[in-house]
């Protein structure tokens, strides 16, 4: 048996408004959906069956920032892969308890601006974010396009480390 392809002939007004698309199975329940998060994100998320989200992907309509975030079962993101409003990107990995590692660009502060240094590299952040345990990468001058590396460590006793400047 063979089918021909069939043609359908487009309507005028082809448009179709909601706040929120959900796939839903043959019970009701919701496994996904497409729409407006708590966060002001537009996402397409994945549930698990706890209705715990495990996989989304989305849009920060604040600063445009996009996002792919996976989670574990109780919903922590133990993987991120983020475009920074700044033009940079990152890829965030930790476990249950918080952020372990980032790779990726990572801002001078929560404002980053135009004139703001570049900051690509390995970076071990401390719980909460504020600063990290150990960073290495590159650096680079946005007015003068001037490049440098740079290498840091927290010692245990709380004091930042870094490797005095040579002389070349």
């Amino acid at each position: 048996m063979q089918f021909a392809p069939r043609q359908v002939e487009a309507a005028r007004e082809n448009v179709v408004r909601a706040t929120r698309f959900e796939l839903v199975d043959s019970a009701g329940t919701v496994k996904a959906f497409w729409g407006m998060d708590n966060s002001d994100r537009v996402v397409l998320t994945f549930l698990d069956k706890e209705a715990t989200p495990r996989l989304e992907l989305g849009v920060f309509l604040e600063n445009g920032s996009q996002v792919l975030r996976f989670a574990d079962q109780h919903g922590w993101p133990f993987m991120t892969i983020s475009g920074l409003p700044s033009g940079g990107s990152a890829l965030t990995m930790g476990d249950s308890k918080r952020s372990r590692l980032v790779l990726g660009h990572h801002p001078p502060n929560d404002a980053p601006s135009p004139a703001d240094d570049d900051y690509w590299g390995l970076f071990f952040p401390r719980a909460g974010g504020a600063s990290s345990w150990a960073s290495f990468g590159i650096s680079a001058k946005r007015k003068t396009e001037q490049f440098g590396a740079f290498l840091s460590l927290v010692q245990p006793n709380g004091e930042m480390w870094e490797p005095a400047p040579q002389k070349r």
